[in-house]
């Protein structure tokens, strides 16, 4: 592996790293019991979702031929992202929320965090000298 290649496979991998954190961070801020109701209500709410993606997908088609910002794997790895996210997000939420009564979410978001953040600051610090 070249040094170049590492460069960027650690800007990824740190990029993914400080996001995933983020994010469980910011849920472990919006609370167990508001994260509860929104499953509750993306489970009542099935069908308004399936519409909602078939509308989404529907647009990703149209930009990805209109604008030709997408190429067609990329607009199919978007669909089947949106579709995953549409299908299992009650389940993901709910499994999170059920660790969140120990605290380990926010724990590991700032691990995390903490993980991709040293790792951009290695490639910036290395480019710099």
């Amino acid at each position: 592996m070249t040094e170049k290649t590492m460069m960027y496979f650690l800007t990824f991998v740190g990029l993914y790293f400080e996001l995933a954190g983020a994010f469980l961070l910011s849920l472990e801020a919006i609370g167990a019991q508001r994260l509860a109701m929104i499953e509750a209500t993306l489970r009542k709410h099935r069908v308004i979702r399936f519409i909602v993606l078939v509308f989404l997908i529907s647009a990703v088609f149209i930009f990805s031929k209109i604008l030709k910002v997408l190429h067609f794997a990329e607009s199919l790895i978007l669909i089947i992202t949106l579709g995953i996210i549409s299908d299992f997000a009650p389940n993901i939420i709910r499994f999170l929320v059920q660790r969140m009564d120990n605290g380990k979410v926010g724990l590991l978001g700032f691990v995390f965090f903490a993980i991709g953040f040293s790792a951009q600051a290695y490639v910036s610090l290395s480019l710099l000298f």
